[in-house]
């Protein structure tokens, strides 16, 4: 089964079937203030859910190129909104524990958001407590990495994770977003 789910993933990647869906976030004053892009899976107009995907492409090294297709869409979203003269807000968009090492990711990440033409202040970047459980010191690198470079960096699922109270502090977060389970 795992095989087959794998083999989808990657016909779906050719055929482009992954897209981002939008979720707002809202603000007390019920107004839009921000978003985050989530990677959808459509296959036979047929959701399927990202708990059945997500871990075979981390499993598999795949998940990058899912991270950076949210990205890139996050980042027309944002210039589709500006060429129109409507109000952009803030999107946040998801990175995988599985590449936080990755030397370069930073610049790569600086480097595609460039293209679009787009701030840096208005994409902000989401990293599990799960993912902050691996090598905390690669964490770290990257969160100041991204800082340096003017985006925020928010840990995702605060309470869910192996994550130390000390070490949250210690990385400076820009936001922590408490888990649903906490």
């Amino acid at each position: 089964l795992e095989q087959q789910l794998l083999a989808g993933i990657k016909e779906a990647l050719i055929k482009k079937e992954f897209t981002a869906f939008f979720q707002p976030i809202y603000d007390t004053q019920k107004k839009v203030c921000a978003m985050e892009a989530l990677g959808r899976w459509r296959r036979n107009n047929i959701f399927v859910m990202p708990d059945t995907f997500v871990p075979i492409m981390e499993k598999y090294g795949l998940i990058q190129k899912l991270d950076f297709l949210v990205l890139e869409k996050a980042l027309f979203f944002l210039q589709t909104a500006l060429q129109k003269h409507k109000k952009a807000v803030p999107v946040s968009v998801n990175i995988s524990r599985n590449y936080l090492s990755d030397r370069s990711l930073a610049e790569r990440i600086c480097q595609t958001v460039d293209r679009y033409g787009i701030s840096h202040h208005l994409i902000k970047f989401e990293i599990t407590e799960t993912a902050a459980g691996n090598d905390y010191s690669d964490i770290v690198k990257l969160v100041m990495q991204l800082q340096q470079k003017e985006f925020a960096v928010i840990l995702d699922d605060c309470g869910s994770g192996y994550a130390t109270p000390a070490a949250v502090i210690d990385t400076h977060f820009d936001m922590v977003k408490i888990d649903r389970a906490f």
